[in-house]
């Protein structure tokens, strides 16, 4: 029997296994007010992950996706401008006229955390005395 044959068994042996796990994962994230400061109400966006996941030989899996605002965004801000014109579209975007003070606007910040598992088998002594033993016709040994 050729080593390429004893590969390829081992290969087509792994393949055959799987792990299986619990996973418990929880994310907390505090949500900031626009400014970067901490709000009066503070409020928490909140990830809960329980599962128990099976992988094969060397597979890659996403677990878990977890999307959230860690900023919240503001809005463009306009004070004062002539009455009655500060409501007229095409005026209303005119200094003085539409209004005389304004802040700009703050984006929102998202965060996204993705969870990625990956097993990798690797052979033991045992496994391979078991291996090269069938292929040379030597019967397994019982573990005492």
């Amino acid at each position: 029997m050729s080593h390429f044959c004893l590969v390829d068994q081992f290969v087509k042996a792994l393949q055959r296994k799987a792990l299986r796990f619990q996973f418990d994962h929880v994310k907390n994230t505090n949500v900031l007010d626009a400014n970067g400061s901490n709000p009066a109400l503070p409020r928490v966006d909140s990830h809960t992950a329980s599962m128990t996941v099976q992988l094969s030989n060397m597979e890659i899996r996403e677990l878990t996706r977890f999307e959230t605002n860690v900023k919240l965004g503001a809005p463009e801000k306009r004070w004062g401008g002539i009455p009655l014109l500060n409501s007229i579209y095409p005026l209303s975007e005119l200094p003085l006229i539409g209004w005389f003070s304004r802040t700009n606007g703050r984006d929102a910040v998202s965060q996204t955390s993705v969870i990625f598992a990956q097993n990798a088998m690797y052979p033991t002594i045992g496994d391979l005395s078991q291996l090269l033993g069938s292929a040379f016709g030597v019967p397994p040994t019982s573990a005492r």
